[in-house]
C-alpha cells in the first residue's frame, strides 16, 4: 500500500471526507512510518499552539492609522 503521507496534515485536522478518512485509518492501522510521521505532526501543531502571539507595540496603530484613514 502507498504511504499516505500527503494526506496527514487533512487527516489530522479533520478535513477529509469520511471514506478518505477510513483509507487513511486503515493505512496507520499497518504502516509504523505513516502513524510516525501522524504523531510527529500532531507534535509539532501542539508546540506551534503553545507558543503565545506576540502584542503588538503600543506605537503600532497610531503609526499606521494614517495610512487606512479614508
Amino acid at each position: 500500500m502507498d504511504h499516505v503521507r500527503d494526506d496527514l496534515s487533512a487527516y489530522l485536522d479533520g478535513a477529509l471526507a469520511s471514506a478518505e478518512r477510513a483509507v487513511v485509518d486503515a493505512h496507520l492501522a499497518g504502516c509504523a512510518t505513516c502513524r510516525g510521521a501522524a504523531a510527529e505532526l500532531r507534535l509539532t501543531a501542539r508546540l506551534i499552539a503553545a507558543v503565545p502571539l506576540p502584542l503588538p507595540s503600543r506605537r503600532l496603530v497610531p503609526a499606521l492609522a494614517p495610512r487606512f484613514a479614508w
